[in-house]
């Protein structure tokens, strides 16, 4: 898994994953905002792989404007995931939004009249909030509420959309979303504050 899909993971709250990355023409005012947030990403890449000096805290500031149309045009989702968008509330607190492809989930799953996903099908709206606490080189989430079609479901759910979409051959299972993750390239913090996030080096 490449640096900026490490790193969309983290920010974008690990809700949906990405698979790989690459970085399209985009046109129109996203320009811009992509073209800025890609050189911060570089620039966190450069400062993370020098050789380790000590030396004062190093922020990297973005925007919600800049994530936001990062995530839209220069990033690649995983099939059967659309319409992402990004929402960062303050305080640690983000809301990830995407259409998803229910039934890729379902599909080869033994499933109860318990299990939320059995009344589940089609493409459908997810929106998840939670906390992101990423400090001392690990990160990790604390997921507050999800909705799918506007109604609220377990966390549970959640955990096997994100898991059924970041499945690899390196990682079978899929990205487990209660984990905890190293930071790469010496991120030591990850601040989410409102309308912006600060990556501390």
């Amino acid at each position: 898994m490449s640096f900026h899909s490490r790193m969309a993971s983290g920010l974008v709250v690990m809700v949906f994953a990405i698979a790989s990355t690459g970085f399209p023409q985009s046109s129109g005012t996203q320009e811009a905002p992509v073209t800025s947030m890609a050189a911060k990403l570089a620039d966190i890449v450069a400062h993370g792989s020098a050789p380790a000096e000590r030396q004062a805290a190093r922020e990297t500031r973005a925007s919600e404007a800049e994530m936001r149309a990062f995530l839209l045009a220069g990033v690649t989702l995983p099939d059967g995931v659309t319409d992402p968008d990004l929402t960062l509330v303050g305080e640690g607190t983000v809301i990830a939004e995407a259409v998803v492809d229910l039934d890729r989930v379902r599909s080869g799953r033994a499933g109860s009249w318990t299990d939320p996903l059995s009344y589940l099908s089609g493409r459908l709206p997810v929106r998840a909030s939670g906390v992101l606490h990423a400090t001392s080189g690990v990160a990790r989430i604390e997921v507050e509420r999800v909705e799918v079609g506007g109604i609220g479901v377990p966390h549970l759910l959640l955990r096997e959309l994100v898991a059924a979409y970041t499945r690899s051959d390196d990682q079978p299972a899929g990205l487990d979303l209660d984990g905890e993750y190293p930071l790469p390239y010496r991120v030591q913090e990850i601040r989410i504050l409102a309308g912006e996030v600060v990556v501390v080096q």
